[in-house]
């Protein structure tokens, strides 16, 4: 993954997590990095 994607993934995040949010994750594959590892941890 593009550092400046992981950089604008954490923005996504900080601006748009909710506690009560589902992220549904499809066909996502983990190569050289992944949004997961930003996410909240009731995310996955």
């Amino acid at each position: 993954m593009h550092p400046s994607a992981l950089i604008r993934g954490n923005w996504f995040f900080q601006a748009y997590a909710m506690n009560n949010a589902l992220v549904v994750d499809i066909g996502a594959q983990d190569v050289n990095g992944s949004l997961r590892e930003l996410s909240l941890p009731h995310y996955t």
